[in-house]
């Protein structure tokens, strides 16, 4: 792509002759790219870069724009609960920890940035898979194992499709020793200005901890994933749920409607 830097389109043979390749060896290179959406066809016969690219600039964007925002409020609530938080994004059916606040807690996992990991077991992921389509949904759990990680964890769909109704109402999601025994996690969805969930963020604690503290340590996230939102521009959010629901991941429907379809 960096042919593009110093011209806005090429031709086939401006493009073999930069390669110092044969044309028959660019066409397919170049269709390929078209099909994709990397580039597009002007002029008839000349290509120029396509919106894909766009597409994947916006998303390293966005991510640096979640990243800058949330650090804040995550260094807030790790301070003053003295507690571990983390913030993801689901990408390609995994989560991707974006960062980690460290507070007085030793980490179950000590390192964790780019970290990926399957949603359906952690208190982040499930928060994420809250704000995915109907069609997203089922897309998910058809190439989902769901290997149980300990005798908790949820590997029945529908079970899960059931959560995820509560969590999209609630406002907030549990693993309940699901990834590690002795091991409870907070997460939260964070939206957009669309009401679209574009991260999450979440804590763990020992299981003592949460039975003492969980209303207290529910608020807290709840209210930090509440006020990376609103920097977001989801302030409004909260006034027409209903309508986003509706819209964006149909998830008022009975989630026995969406679990018939995984028979």
């Amino acid at each position: 792509m960096e042919l593009f830097q110093s011209r806005s389109e090429l031709s086939a043979r401006e493009a073999a002759d930069l390669l110092h390749l044969p044309i028959g060896s660019v066409y397919p290179i170049l269709y390929a790219l078209e099909d994709s959406g990397y580039l597009k066809r002007v002029n008839g016969a000349r290509f120029t870069l396509g919106y894909k690219f766009l597409e994947k600039a916006n998303i390293i964007l966005r991510n640096c724009d979640i990243l800058k925002i949330a650090k804040p409020f995550l260094y807030k609530l790790s301070r003053s609960y003295s507690i571990n938080s983390h913030l993801g994004i689901l990408h390609n059916w995994k989560v991707i920890y974006l960062h980690r606040e460290l507070g007085n807690e030793t980490p179950v996992i000590s390192e964790i940035l780019g970290l990926q990991e399957a949603p359906y077991c952690t208190a982040l992921g499930k928060a994420l898979l809250s704000g995915l389509t109907e069609e997203q949904l089922l897309e998910y759990i058809r190439q989902e194992k769901f290997v149980p990680l300990t005798s908790k964890t949820i590997i029945d769909p529908n079970k899960l499709l059931h959560e995820l109704q509560e969590i999209k109402h609630n406002g907030f999601a549990l693993s309940i020793e699901e990834a590690h025994e002795g091991i409870i996690g907070i997460g939260s969805p964070i939206y957009d200005f669309r009401g679209v969930v574009v991260a999450a963020i979440s804590i763990a604690v020992a299981k003592e901890r949460y039975e003492r503290e969980k209303v207290e340590l529910i608020r807290a996230v709840k209210c930090a994933a509440a006020g990376i939102s609103e920097e977001f521009g989801a302030c409004a959010y909260t006034e027409c749920r209903k309508e986003v629901m509706q819209d964006q991941g149909k998830m008022n429907l009975d989630y026995k409607e969406v679990g018939r379809h995984l028979t």
